[in-house]
C-alpha cells in the first residue's frame, strides 16, 4: 500500500538494496525505512548513496553489552 501511495518509498529501497542493504524494512508505516549490514564498508557505502537522496540519513552501529560496560 505505501509503495503505491508514496512511489518514493519504493525508490529509497530500491537504491538502499542496489548499493548493499540486506533487507530493507520500514517501522510500523513509516516514516523511517531501515537497512542492516553486516560489514562497516557496505553501511557506508548505502550512506553515501543516501546523503542528497533523503533529507536526513543516519548510520549507526549496534552496540554489544561488553562496549557499554554491562556484565
Amino acid at each position: 500500500v505505501t509503495f503505491t501511495l508514496y512511489p518514493e518509498v519504493k525508490k529509497l529501497k530500491e537504491r538502499m538494496i542496489r548499493f548493499g542493504g540486506e533487507g530493507v524494512l520500514m517501522s510500523g508505516s513509516g516514516p523511517t525505512i531501515y537497512t542492516l549490514v553486516r560489514h562497516e564498508s557496505r553501511a557506508l557505502r548505502v550512506y553515501n548513496s543516501l546523503r542528497g537522496f533523503c533529507k536526513e540519513v543516519y548510520m549507526v552501529r549496534l552496540t554489544g553489552k561488553r562496549e557499554i560496560g554491562v556484565a
